[in-house]
Parts: C-alpha cells; structure tokens; sequence
C-alpha cells in the first residue's frame, strides 16, 4: 500500500504547531529543526496509520513560489522554464471567488517545509493548472480502474472522499482519524446531526452540488441545508439518479439557467480523476442513463 499525502495541508498544519502567540501577542517562532523533527513524525505517523508498506508519495498544490523554485532547478538542469499555470477553478468560478474567504497568512516556515518536502520526498507538483487533490484523485483512480488496490488518500480535506479507492484522514484538534475506509464509486451519505453529513463517492458530490462548499467559498443552491441534502440524496442507487434529482432542484432555483449555474458549481467541486488525449482536465459531465434490459 502506497501513501498518497496531501502535503498542502501538512505544511501549514506543522507550520501553524511551530508557532504560537505569546501572552504579550508576539509571535514566537520554533526553530527549524523543532518543524523538521515534527514534520518527519507525522509523516512516518501517517504512513503507518494508513497501514502503508512503501514510502509516501506527496503531493503539492504548484504556486508562483514552487514554479520560481522548480524553474531554478531546472535552469541547473539545462532544461526549459515553465510559465506558472493558475487553477481552472480560480477561472470557472463567477457567483462567487474560488476560496475567496480562506485568509492569505502562511506560517513561518511554511516556504522551509516546503522545499524540505521537494529535497527529501517524492514529490508531485501540478503545473497545469490542477490542484494537489485532483494529482492525487488521478493517480488513485487510475489504479482502481485497473482494479489496484494499493493506494491510500491521505488528507484531511473531506472533498477527496469523492473518489473510490481506499482513504484515511489522521486525527487532528478536536477533529477525530477517519479510516482507513474503501469508498466504491456511487458511495453513500451518513447524516451524523442536523448540520453535518459524511459522504463519500458521486453521492458525496452530488450532496455537495445542493449544499455548496463554505471552506471554498462555492455556494450550491441558496436555503438549502445538509438536511435537505441527505434526504433528496439517501435512496437514490445510481450516480444517473443522483443527477436528475439535483438537476431537478437547479431547474426549480435557475429556470432557463440551470444547466450554466449547475456547470459551474460541479467544475468547482468535482475532483478531476481522468486527463483526456492532450493532458487536459476531464470535467465532469452528466451521467448517462442505464439502459434497461428487455427479457
């Protein structure tokens, strides 16, 4: 079993832990090895948790920052600069700015953990435009379809749940380990309380299409709730269903607009998991309907 790690969230996770404000407000910084020491101990942490049996593979989220740094690489290499690529979604999203409400401060060492990352691992870095979750949603979704089952997701960004295959999210604060658990494609709903639903699979992104995204600022259908969604979604038994009976409510909310506003909210929460022919993208489309066998 291979770790895949989503490495954006471990840099400011031990990034945020090597730092703290002191009584006066002052920001006190730990010193780099402390970071290092702690960021070699959750690595080694979560690979063991997720019942791993190679080293991890991390993934990063490309940047102007990684692009200057990959660029200088690859000048000492003799080999071509690449311009920086900016995420389709940043793009696509036009009811409301992708991720518009997260705030822009980094930790510290944030930059040191990152080039450590880049020294230190195997890396994979997006440089066409594509988040660390679509790299990974890729890579894992390739080996499910050969029917492989030797990678691992590990993240705590519960929007990776979306894709089949196996996934772990460590514990951290207040927030509890989930997994390892296998996710099959249509997936499932759970609703835990009347403000919270865990999903995973097409069901989950189909719930996620009525409720919206508030960590990334996409908004779904005005007024409806987590609720609202478990229920439209829970008994539904293919990803076709699950479709209609959310295009359903985007013809009620839109009119003659639905099928422009439902494309863009899915181009901004469906996790890429196939590139086509040119190294691009495969958005999602509609499923197609499952065609009845006649006796």
């Amino acid at each position: 079993m291979k770790v895949l790690l989503d490495s954006d969230i471990i840099c400011y996770e031990i990034g945020f832990s090597s730092q703290k404000l002191n009584e006066e407000g002052e920001l006190e910084v730990a010193s780099w090895d402390f970071a290092q020491d702690l960021l070699e101990k959750k690595i080694k942490l979560i690979n063991e948790e997720a019942e791993a049996t190679e080293p991890p593979l991390l993934f990063l989220t490309g940047s102007h920052y990684l692009n200057k740094v990959l660029n200088k690489q690859r000048e000492r290499e003799e080999q071509p600069k690449k311009e920086y690529v900016e995420n389709f979604r940043v793009l696509a999203a036009k009811e409301k700015v992708y991720k518009g409400t997260r705030k822009a401060d980094k930790p510290y060492h944030f930059k040191n953990l990152l080039n450590y990352m880049l020294a230190n691992y195997e890396c994979v870095v997006s440089e066409t435009g594509l988040e660390a979750d679509d790299e990974m949603c890729i890579y894992q979704y390739s080996r499910w379809k050969q029917g492989l089952k030797d990678t691992i997701i590990c993240s705590r960004d519960k929007d990776l749940r979306q894709c089949p295959g196996w996934h772990y999210s460590w514990e951290m604060g207040k927030q509890a380990a989930v997994g390892p658990i296998e996710v099959d494609e249509l997936g499932s709903l759970t609703l835990l309380n009347p403000k919270k639903v865990f999903g995973v699979g097409d069901k989950f992104f189909y719930y996620q299409m009525i409720i919206g995204d508030a960590v990334d600022n996409i908004g779904g259908l005005k007024g409806k709730g987590p609720v609202f969604g478990y229920n439209l979604l829970k008994e539904a038994v293919t990803s076709r269903e699950c479709y209609e009976l959310v295009a359903e409510k985007y013809v009620q909310a839109h009119g003659d607009d639905w099928k422009e506003k439902m494309k863009e909210q899915a181009k901004l929460l469906y996790m890429i998991r196939e590139l086509d022919a040119e190294g691009g993208p495969v958005h999602w489309t509609p499923p197609e309907k499952v065609k009845e066998v006649i006796e």
